[in-house]
């Protein structure tokens, strides 16, 4: 499963970004993590930042296609399954969670310099609850 909203701490709803072009001739995945870089959206790296979850169906895009980004806002909460051999230290409380190649999954085997705040695991069926903590563009 890809990074899913599931609630923000405030109540609010969702804030979607719509004016922000995507690279070209790149695919995105929907619940894909993506980061602006030179002006355009691309997908998350690993020790990056987090500017928003791709909320639109899996496309590759052309040179002026505009997507529908949901924001990585404080207090917003996201499911996302996780990779790899968990460190000992991928447990709620971790502040520096990564994400995996391609931008989808938490990389368990990863806490350093990430952009994601563990809020809970569920490790019988490899998901976790997080909170986006290196923001880009909040």
């Amino acid at each position: 499963m890809p990074f899913v909203w599931r609630q923000n701490s405030d109540s609010r709803q969702p804030k979607m970004i719509s004016n922000i072009k995507a690279k070209a001739s790149t695919t995105f995945t929907y619940g894909q993590t993506l980061q602006v870089v030179s002006g355009r959206w691309e997908s998350a790296v690993a020790d990056g930042v987090v500017g928003g979850i791709y909320n639109g169906p899996t496309f590759t895009s052309g040179a002026e296609d505009f997507i529908d980004v949901i924001e990585a806002r404080p207090g917003d909460e996201f499911v996302a399954d996780y990779t790899g051999t968990p460190d000992a230290a991928f447990l709620a409380g971790q502040r520096t969670a990564d994400i995996a190649a391609g931008g989808l999954n938490l990389n368990a085997a990863d806490v350093l310099n990430g952009a994601w705040a563990i809020l809970s695991v569920d490790t019988a069926n490899t998901k976790a609850i997080v909170r986006p903590k290196n923001r880009q563009l909040s």
